[in-house]
């Protein structure tokens, strides 16, 4: 299932259904976040364990301002 996650309208469980909530498009807004910001998100999971959603995003600084000299 991990590598469909990220896919628009995926449910990882076909017990799920609309009337019981969600669209499947959570992970996929967030990759498209991730992604246009130069950034990525990663899923690792171990069965029995657990799931890790990771986005990671580039640090940028904000440029300063120049001051106009008197």
């Amino acid at each position: 299932h991990l590598p469909y996650l990220t896919e628009p309208f995926y449910r990882a469980d076909p017990s799920r259904q609309r009337k019981t909530g969600g669209y499947g498009l959570g992970l996929y807004l967030c990759r498209m976040i991730a992604e246009a910001h130069g950034g990525a998100l990663t899923i690792s999971s171990e069965q029995n364990v657990g799931t890790t959603v990771t986005a990671r995003l580039p640090i940028t600084l904000a440029s300063q301002p120049e001051m106009a000299e008197d």
